[in-house]
């Protein structure tokens, strides 16, 4: 049996591995877990990668860190003993601090380094300052996805214990209504404003409540409605506010924007947010959420464990089912995994919850007005809930002895926590700690050690400097042969040129994503077209166009929304590049001068190579409304015409039928179709291109303008201390000052983040 030590830290996305007491070379092997890389992606295939580098199948593992990685180690283990491995599994980490406590000790030391002025310099960098933004943004999303009739507003409204969201059966989210946490507000109501389509406030009210909702809802220019109070369900923390999305769903809004949303929230590789979708276990597979599941299939395949985490499916409506009339839980459960699973979900995490039922339970408890219809169906569930043991939901969910443990310890009411909803409610508290919280540490360390990188830069050059300072001629000299390089140029004429030439030319994997998205548009098209055969009466023919063009809307949105991430995966691509060719370039700069002394020189090269680029891009700077240039065709098109489609023919009884031929009609049609697609297609080409001329502009534009009075005043520093060493000598004692309290500082944050 093969000893295994993992050692894995979240916060710098660390991890350590002993084989046999021996630390095994991760960068130079084949095992998948790479710094930066998060132990959620690699762990699925642990076992099979050590089984290729121990050759064994056998092993007894000690994981140190935190109980939630603990967790994820412990699912794999399982999922490998069913493969025939013999795997002793123990956790080293009971003493280990809790996150929330990290969380607050980084945000304190980030917050003394933000506030003392000898690190401002450093701060004032655009890498570090997007760093500390993501560092310091508490909020956390939770976008509750569902179609019609799934009772996704009653769900949110047992969230919030508060009937506040209108429930009805027709589709009442015309807009998108977002709920930030405010543990302030307990027992204080809801504020809430109404934006329009620019995000321009049209009304602002303090203690709204439904009736405000149900106006703000009907109005025409209402495109989101922000409301802000205490959503109950959710554990109070000091550093993570909670942001409950609700949105359209995708077929439940007349306005394309909204639609665009949920695939937005279900497509975001960057954030992650976390997805709530709710099912109606009555009505499975009858409200055309067919592709949508089908995308977050493919998105779980290639996403791993956190992929899998990120999507939880919440059976909601639960009690309906009556043991009493031979309606089992466990069957209905059953049919919900089924579908799920041939829809590509592979091990769906269901979820079932009675949302009403701890609607009613929340409201009451607070002293709330129930309905007459509310207070009956409030008797009769809680008869239903505590006679028959089957409908304690909790029995039936996925979640680790730590999350029941943590809803046993609310001190909750049995009959609340049957529902289901605190434990569902446990399971996005748990996703914050696994996931959110450490991400936001992990910012945090990064931008601390891109100051300490700058600062070591400037202080290597002042070091070297008055290292060289010995012989004073020979400094002025080499000082001068750079001055003198640099005022020819330094080559970036030919760089610049070599930019410019660039600017048509995509990146391979670019290419590629575009190419991939396109195919699965003209692949979708191409299906369609295939359920067109036969012939069918006017009647059936216009249902089967109805249902097309839905079908056709709905992957409209998929496909921009996966333009939108080539956009954005192509902006950091070509930023990468440009950055790495700017290093390049400088570091070619210096490869042909020689004589020069070669601690100045490295530490010129590397204050150089460490200029802040401000290589990022705005959405002022281009808008993805490009991308839609064949929208119009699409959406609002008129590729089918109603008149135009009956033909006659003859009958055995020679009297005359109307009918459509379905695969004539799309022969007809289909071309207009396509090209009004291709015009999409090639928009995103065209929006991709132009966001990579934006970046490689900037790029230039800091070449011909910011360059060379960076680099002119860089010189000026040198040269003004070369000629005054008790100026160099004063700044250098600076330098080691502020270099000795940065390093206690990440001292502190390594104890901290210490796993």
């Amino acid at each position: 049996m093969v000893s295994i030590d993992i050692v894995y830290n979240p916060f710098k996305v660390e991890t350590l591995i002993k084989e046999n007491g021996r630390l095994m070379d991760i960068e130079g092997s084949k095992m998948p877990c790479k710094p930066g890389v998060r132990l959620q992606e690699w762990v699925d295939n642990l076992f099979d990668e050590l089984d290729k580098t121990c050759n064994s199948q056998s092993y007894e593992i000690n994981f140190h860190g935190l109980e939630a990685d603990y967790r994820d180690v412990e699912e794999a283990a399982v999922a490998a003993r069913e493969k025939g491995y013999d795997i002793r599994l123990q956790w080293q980490g009971q003493a280990i601090a809790p996150i929330d406590e990290r969380l607050d000790q980084v945000m304190q030391i980030f917050s003394e380094v933000r506030q003392d002025a000898r690190f401002e310099k450093w701060l004032n960098n655009s890498e570090v300052e997007k760093k500390i933004e993501s560092a310091f943004d508490s909020d956390f999303d939770v976008y509750v996805v569902a179609t019609m009739s799934s009772g996704k507003s009653t769900l949110i409204n047992a969230m919030l214990g508060n009937n506040l969201l209108p429930a009805l059966n027709e589709a009442t989210t015309a807009t998108i209504a977002r709920i930030f946490d405010n543990d302030a507000m307990c027992g204080k109501g809801f504020n809430g404003r109404r934006l329009g389509s620019s995000g321009d406030v049209l009304d602002e009210r303090r203690h709204v409540t439904l009736e405000t909702l149900v106006e703000w809802n009907g109005k025409k220019d209402t495109a989101r409605i922000d409301i802000e109070g205490d959503i109950v369900g959710v554990r109070q923390r000091e550093n993570v506010r909670l942001v409950i999305t609700d949105t359209p769903g995708p077929n439940n809004s007349q306005d394309q924007d909204h639609k665009l949303v949920t695939y937005r929230a279900i497509e975001d590789g960057t954030r992650r947010p976390l997805i709530l979708y709710i099912l109606n276990a009555t009505q499975l597979g009858i409200n055309d959420d067919k592709l949508l599941l089908e995308e977050i299939a493919s998105l779980i395949k290639k996403g791993g464990k956190q992929a899998r985490d990120r999507f939880v499916f919440v059976v909601n409506k639960m009690d309906v089912f009556d043991p009493e009339k031979g309606e089992h839980i466990e069957a209905v459960l059953g049919r919900v995994r089924k579908y799920l699973q041939e829809l590509g979900i592979e091990e769906p995490r269901v979820y079932p919850v009675s949302a009403n039922l701890a609607r009613m339970l929340r409201v009451r408890d607070v002293g709330g007005a129930l309905t007459r219809n509310d207070r009956g169906e409030l008797n009769k569930l809680e008869d239903l809930f505590n006679e028959e043991p089957c409908m304690d939901m909790t029995q039936y969910m996925p979640v680790s002895e730590k999350v029941r443990r943590g809803v046993n310890d609310r001190g909750l009411s049995d009959l609340l926590i049957k529902s289901g909803m605190p434990t569902l409610e446990a399971v996005v508290d748990d996703y914050i700690d696994r996931y959110a919280l450490p991400i936001r540490v992990e910012r945090a360390y990064e931008a601390f050690l891109a100051i300490i990188a700058q600062l070591q830069a400037e202080m290597a050059l002042d070091e070297a400097l008055a290292e060289a300072s010995h012989n004073v001629a020979q400094l002025e000299k080499d000082v001068a042969a750079l001055k003198e390089k640099a005022e020819q140029g330094f080559g970036t004429q030919a760089y610049r040129d070599e930019l410019e030439a660039s600017i048509d030319t995509m990146e391979g994997e670019t290419i590629n994503a575009l190419h991939k998205v396109r195919s699965e548009g003209e692949s979708a098209l191409r299906k369609i077209g295939k359920e067109f055969s036969g012939e069918a009466s006017i009647k059936a023919a216009g249902r089967k166009l109805e249902a097309s063009v839905k079908q056709l809307e709905e992957i409209y949105e998929m496909i921009v929304v996966k333009y939108e991430e080539v956009f954005k995966k192509s902006q950091e691509v070509t930023k990468n590049r440009l950055e790495q060719d700017y290093k390049a370039h400088v570091e070619s700069v210096f490869s042909d001068v020689a004589g020069i002394n070669f601690g100045v020189m490295e530490g010129i090269k590397n204050s150089l190579q460490a200029f802040d680029l401000k290589l990022r891009i705005s959405k002022e700077d281009i808008a993805t409304r490009d991308i839609e240039v064949g929208r119009s065709k699409v959406s609002v098109s008129t590729w089918y015409k109603p008149w135009t489609w009956g033909k006659t023919k003859t009958v055995i009884d020679y009297e005359q039928e109307e009918y459509v031929d379905l695969g004539e009609y799309w022969e007809n049609h289909s071309p207009e179709i396509t090209e009004s697609w291709s015009g999409v297609f090639e928009a995103a080409g065209q929006h991709v291109k132009e966001g990579r001329r934006i970046l490689i502009e900037r790029m230039l534009e800091f070449m011909s303008r910011e360059f060379d009075v960076r680099f002119g005043k860089l010189f000026a520093d040198i040269e003004a201390k070369v000629a005054d060493k008790g100026k160099l000598d004063r700044e250098l004692a600076m330098l080691r000052e502020h270099k000795q309290a940065l390093d206690a500082i990440r001292d502190r944050l390594d104890k901290v983040l210490d796993v």
